[in-house]
């Protein structure tokens, strides 16, 4: 699947962060409820993008804002976030640890 939105080179390597949570962790993530929302200045243009992911356990969803500008995403910043969605998926018994 293609980019649906334009955005910076910063804001795909910080999606990717949680696309890969979630590859990684097939089968267990195959079937958790997934909704991707653009909001864009004009047709293609997005100003942010929020990553939802509905929690089947009841408890709190995640949901993370990503801005579509964003020309600075660190190494720190993907530990940071890497380490928020590896900590949801475990504690909703969603994350593959059999490694």
């Amino acid at each position: 699947m293609g980019n649906f939105v334009a955005g910076s080179y910063a804001a795909n390597t910080e999606m990717l962060v949680i696309e890969q949570a979630l590859a990684f962790n097939i089968p267990k993530t195959v079937s958790l409820p997934i909704c991707i929302t653009a909001t864009c200045s004009r047709p293609h243009v997005g100003e942010y993008v929020t990553h939802e992911l509905a929690s089947p356990t009841g408890s709190p969803d995640f949901s993370h804002v990503i801005d579509l500008d964003n020309r600075a995403f660190t190494n720190k910043d993907y530990a940071n976030l890497h380490a928020t969605v590896e900590a949801w998926l475990k504690d909703r018994k969603l994350f593959d640890d059999t490694e």
